[in-house]
């Protein structure tokens, strides 16, 4: 029987970690993994286009939300007589615009890798499959790990688009205005760190399950 390697799995998703300090059926198995499969294709399809429809609406409304934010910061901040509160103002939201697409890029990178890895398992489970070998347990990990991932690919999309544009109310205010935000952008970007997390940890289960059924069979 073949041997199948996942050494370089678990060091990439222990690595990932990291970062971030079904009922039994009276029909057979074999075709329950076969409906598992087609069914996953037909959600990917069905999912793929509703999700893509979804998100070009979000993404107008940000831009057109984010649009009118910028005037009226520019507005506002043209109204501070201090030159230099004004100067240290438009840095600091400069560096929370920097922050959110440092963050969001980088969080995408690593979800990338969840989705390569889960590739691998996919195609190794198939490779166990052709053998005779039950995997409906993976099979279930896998669907597991797809919404997963896709929940945390659309809010990464979404954390994406959002703008951390400081509202200004006046000039006496602009100490609690800077603190909201920041806030607004930490407790964002610690949710959408959660949904990668599980993410990580749906993959890594369906990682542990092939390794179980391997040595299993």
């Amino acid at each position: 029987m073949k041997r199948y390697h996942l050494h370089p799995v678990y060091i990439i998703l222990t690595f990932a970690f990291l970062i971030f300090a079904l009922p039994q059926s009276t029909f057979s198995e074999e075709t329950a993994s076969e409906q598992i499969t087609s069914g996953q294709k037909m959600i990917r399809r069905d999912g793929n286009k509703e999700g893509n429809d979804e998100r070009m609406k979000l993404r107008e409304a940000f831009a057109q939300e984010n649009k009118k934010k910028r005037e009226a910061f520019k507005a506002k901040l043209d109204s501070i007589k201090d030159e230099n509160k004004q100067k240290i103002v438009e840095k600091i939201n400069t560096q929370l615009a920097t922050i959110n697409r440092r963050h969001t890029s980088m969080l995408s990178t690593v979800l990338t890798k969840f989705e390569d890895i889960l590739a691998r398992i996919i195609k190794k489970t198939h490779a166990l499959a052709d053998e005779g070998i039950n995997t409906i347990a993976i099979d279930a990990d896998i669907t597991d790990a797809e919404v997963a991932i896709s929940k945390a690919k659309s809010a990464i999309e979404t954390q994406s688009e959002r703008d951390y544009t400081i509202e200004i109310s006046d000039e006496a205010g602009l100490k609690t205005s800077i603190s909201t935000t920041r806030q607004l952008l930490h407790s964002d970007l610690k949710a959408v760190r959660e949904l990668v997390k599980t993410a990580h940890e749906s993959v890594k289960t369906a990682a542990e399950t092939l390794h179980t059924t391997k040595e299993q069979s």
